[in-house]
């Protein structure tokens, strides 16, 4: 558009401009007025415009041309193309009518904007960043005038190189997974693994992960990644390193790898030397094992693999036992073997985190096992033993072998699962093993089993006889082999006698013989198992039988034996009697008599005595009488001990055994007069439910046929404490403590008093006295109370349970506040500070007397309120004293201490006026608990105070009694005032109250 304007002409009545182009096209424009506008000039133009005025007549001639230099032409055509080699955008256009430059504008989607003015329809933009969309227009312009916006032209630039490079291989399936940040402006990506040698594996993916195939074994390898759009394709994104190892295996420095990638910062390109990673070591080959049989395990060997730092190999058992070495060498020795199984051997490449695929595997039978349930059995008469196993069925042959304590082997052979030695030695112990053996591979030994031979005869076997006991004593020579020997004494007649003695004995008594009777006597020696032959037989022919039987009776507690017998019938003169008797001990008591008795004295307790009688002194060779057995009284009990049985109330007795007993009798007899006892055969005794508190004396005495010991020595203890009783509790809420007291108990050293809570939880004290304080106890809480005794040994039950609740304490803290008196009764404001204590409410309580008569009492209280005040209404001229109390579930605490004071005085009674209105007394009677009195003026809005004074009058002048009042005070506020005021020959006033 263009415009043109103008001075008016005189006469004109129509105008005409006439714009005229550099072509000489022209626009005309008619009008009556002095301006003149174009809509259709053309962009790009200078138009040289002249103006002619006219009338209906005349036209004039042209005046001063002017020239219009129109804008130029919008730029059109414009085209956005890219250089992806050299991260170049170019844009150029059509030339515009006019334009002597242009202003180019360059947007992007992040609100990015640059502008750059050029002289040319052809622009180079080396500054944009990668991975973005841009849109681009262009004005026109020259020193007039700009052009409108051209069309935009829009363009994607290359893509970003990817950031954030990673890999990592999957050792068993040998693939790279790469993953990468995504980049701007990507529609693709590729991911490159190169060698040193120049191979190369790719992948491509849409996303930021990719997987790549088919990787060697044992290689290095690099990896970039590649971003890629439908103009271009990125550089390459930084070198990243797979660590699959410790570290890559040495190369040389030519055969390290670098990686390409363009700066868009610097505008330039460089190199960076980029970090390798190593795929799967390869599977090492040329697996050979050799079995060390002694110690069942294998050595292997192997090729090395390509990539390997070390080895693993692993040998599974046909039972699925693994067990497996490691090495950094190419040989390893696979120990922890189980006997008898087949293993698979293999080996694993490893170079820190991956391991190869095994190799080509290898089997190998392992030595036989131990032979298992190995036993023996030895035929004693014919030296032979025969040894018998589980089968083997891993085994070929066996050993076995028999090995003495002294070393001596014996041994035998076989393919089978039992082997005999032969011609054993008497008296020897055997250790016998079994060997299994397959080839030339033995297992190890099974357990060791002891087996003996038999014994070896006794020999050198002598004797002698026992006139008095009527035995044989027999010896001989220690046997080999030996754990008991045994004595057979065979006689005439079928009399049979016999003796065994433990194997470290060489002596043995025959006991019981006949007299008159030729014995043959043999020793055998026995391990349990075997015995040996017996000894060489000697014989033996005891005394000869003459004296009847005898009697004997054992005087008890008189340390003697009675005995009795019947004279030889027939004796030429008067014999001589001799009893002889010998003890269990080997000691011998005699006595001599030409009677039929005698006393045996010296007789010991807990002995039994064997008695014969002879007619002469030579022993075996005279006559004597069969031998009597006899015991005498058993010896008090010794060594008693007590064991307290809290549990049963009782207590456990033992005592050791005296000899000859046959029962005994304990007694325990208490401090009270209480007697229990026992009878029993065993050396121990059990009493339950003793009384308690108590003290006994226990004593044990053994009893043998008719005859009883004496007691043994008291032994005393103490029963079970008894329940404390008389518990009484205390409880002190200010330190939530409850104070235990309980009357005494003999006997106890120490008191525990107990507090349950209802929930369970127990608090406890403990005393050596009379009382005990538990601490603790939580405010409001309800206890039972109990307590229980012990005497160091046993705990008495606890006391039937007190029931008691830790009630809170008063208010610590209470104040009183007096409110104005009104109507002649006054407020008292109560408040205190609360307990620190749950559920807690309180009870104000209140006494005292009126105007001071003993005989006007009153009692007041509030209700129970969880509040910290209450207000109660008192009686003027009274004396109080306020109390509060706390209570909860647990119970009621005791009254707070006291608060006492007095209330306002009530109006002075009987106030009477006397004199003039000029000069006058004013006068009352007193006020209980009044201090002060005071006269007021009323006949003002305020009342004034006129008086105060101490005194029951006061002196006035210029004051009409009828506006006087009186009131009476103390400290805790004053009286209502009395306005009833008598004056002396002065009319009466009634006043009333208000």
């Amino acid at each position: 558009m263009g415009s043109v304007s103008w001075m008016p002409s005189d006469g004109a009545d129509t105008y005409t401009a006439m714009a005229i182009g550099r072509d000489e096209h022209t626009h005309p424009c008619v009008t009556n007025n002095t301006s003149c506008t174009w809509s259709n000039l053309h962009c790009g133009e200078e138009y040289t415009v002249h103006v002619t005025s006219g009338d209906d007549i005349c036209t004039s001639s042209p005046g001063n041309s002017t020239v219009i230099h129109m804008a130029p032409c919008v730029p059109q055509d414009l085209v956005a193309s890219l250089d992806c080699g050299l991260s170049m955008v170019y844009l150029n256009w059509n030339a515009s009518e006019g334009a002597e430059k242009y202003l180019l504008a360059v947007y992007d989607t992040d609100g990015y904007f640059m502008e750059r003015i050029v002289n040319t329809n052809l622009v180079q933009l080396p500054l944009l960043s990668c991975g973005k969309s841009y849109s681009m227009t262009v004005i026109a312009a020259n020193q007039n005038c700009s052009s409108a916006p051209s069309g935009p032209a829009d363009i994607q630039t290359w893509p970003c190189p990817p950031t954030a490079v990673s890999a990592s291989l999957d050792c068993l399936s040998n693939i790279a997974m790469v993953t990468w940040e995504e980049s701007n402006g990507t529609d693709f990506y590729t991911a490159t693994l190169d060698t040193a040698g120049g191979q190369s594996q790719t992948c491509m993916s849409p996303t930021s992960l990719c997987g790549v195939t088919s990787l060697d074994c044992g290689r290095n390898y690099s990896v970039s990644v590649t971003a890629s759009n439908l103009q271009c394709n990125s550089t390459h994104s930084i070198g990243s390193s797979l660590q699959t190892g410790e570290r890559c295996p040495s190369v040389l420095q030519n055969e390290r790898f670098y990686i390409k990638y363009y700066s868009a910062d610097s505008g330039r390109q460089e190199m960076n030397e980029t970090d390798c990673f190593t795929t799967r070591p390869c599977a090492p080959g040329n697996l050979q094992t050799s079995l060390q049989c002694s110690t069942n395990s294998t050595s292997v060997t192997w090729d090395r693999g390509s990539g390997a730092l070390s080895y693993m190999v692993v040998g599974e058992a046909t039972n699925s036992h693994i067990t497996s070495c490691n090495s950094s060498a190419t040989y390893c020795d696979l120990e922890g073997l189980q006997c008898g199984q087949m293993y698979n051997i293999s080996v694993h490449s490893m170079d820190g985190v991956c391991r190869s695929i095994q190799s080509v595997s290898s089997d190998m039978q392992t030595a036989p096992c131990p032979p298992q349930n190995v036993a023996a059995q030895v035929y004693c008469a014919s030296g032979i033993m025969l040894v018998t196993w589980d089968p083997n069925m891993d085994s070929r042959f066996f050993l076995v072998d028999a090995v003495t304590e002294g070393g001596s082997s014996h041994s035998c052979n076989t393919t089978g699962t039992q082997c005999s030695i032969t011609s054993l030695p008497c008296g020897e112990s055997f250790s016998v093993q079994v060997t299994a053996a397959r080839g030339g591979c033995h297992s190890m030994p099974s357990q060791a089993l002891n087996v003996s031979s038999a014994p070896c005869m006794p020999t050198w076997v002598n004797s002698s006889q026992g006139c008095v006991t009527n035995s044989a004593w027999v010896s001989w020579a220690p046997a080999l082999g030996v754990d008991r020997y045994m004595v057979i004494a065979d006689g005439v007649g079928g009399y049979n006698s016999s003796c065994s003695t433990p194997g470290f004995d060489t002596t043995c008594e025959v006991p019981d013989l006949a007299c008159g009777v030729r014995y043959n006597f043999s020793v055998t020696a026995s391990n349990g198992h075997c015995d040996s032959p017996p000894s060489a037989t000697f014989d033996l022919e005891t005394a000869p039988c003459a004296l009847a039987s005898i009697t004997a009776f054992a005087q008890c507690h008189n340390s003697s034996i009675l005995v009795l017998w019947e004279p030889i019938g027939d004796s030429v003169g008067n014999p001589v009697y001799i009893a002889t008797a010998e003890a269990s001990d080997r000691s011998v008591l005699t006595c001599n008599s030409s009677a039929s008795s005698c006393d045996l004295e010296g007789a010991l307790c807990g002995l039994h005595y064997t008695v014969i009688i002879a007619a002469t002194s030579d022993g075996c060779t005279s006559q004597r009488s069969p031998p009597y057995r006899i015991s005498m009284e058993p010896c008090p009990p010794q060594s008693v001990v007590i064991s307290s049985s809290c549990e049963s109330h009782g207590a456990h007795v033992s005592w050791t055994v005296s000899p000859v007993a046959e029962t005994y009798l304990m007694t325990a007899t208490g401090g009270n007069g209480d007697v229990r006892s026992c009878n029993t055969t065993a050396n121990n005794c059990s009493l339950s439910a003793l009384q308690c508190g108590q003290q006994y004396a226990v004593s044990v005495t053994a009893s043998h046929e008719n005859c009883s010991s004496m007691a043994s020595q008291n032994v005393t203890f103490n029963t079970v404490p008894c329940q404390p009783a008389g518990l009484s509790v205390l409880v002190q809420c200010v330190n939530h403590s409850a104070l235990l007291s309980w009357t005494v108990r003999g006997g106890v050293v120490d008191y525990w008093g107990c507090a349950q809570a209802e929930d369970g939880i127990m608090l406890y004290c403990e005393s050596t006295g009379t009382s005990c304080t538990i601490a603790g106890l939580e405010c409001g809480a309800q206890y039972n109370f109990s307590v229980q005794a012990s005497d160091g040994t046993c705990n008495s039950s606890f006391s039937e349970p007190l029931l008691a609740g830790a009630a809170p304490c008063p208010p610590e803290t209470m104040a009183v506040t007096m409110f104005p008196m009104q109507n002649q009764t006054q407020f008292l404001r109560s408040s205190w500070t609360h307990v620190n204590c749950p559920n807690v409410q309180y009870l104000l309580e209140v006494t005292g007397s009126i105007l001071g008569d003993s005989q006007s009492q009153f009692e007041l209280s509030s209700y129970w309120t969880s509040s910290s005040f209450f207000e109660l209404l008192l009686p003027c001229g009274s004396s109080y004293s306020a109390t509060v109390r706390s209570r909860n579930f647990a119970g009621n605490s005791a009254p707070s201490a006291a608060i006492t004071g007095t209330t306002a005085p009530c109006p002075p009674p009987v106030v009477t006026y006397s004199g003039s209105n000029s000069s006058a007394t004013v006068s009352w009677n007193a006020s209980i608990y009044a201090t002060m009195y005071t006269v007021y003026d009323i006949s003002g809005v305020v009342r004034t105070q006129v008086c105060t004074t101490v005194q029951l009058s006061c002196s006035l002048a210029n004051l009409d009694y009828n506006n006087l009042e009186v009131t009476a005070s103390n400290t805790a506020g004053e009286s209502d005032p009395t306005r009833e005021i008598t004056g002396r020959n002065q009319p009466r006033r009634l006043c009333m109250k208000i």
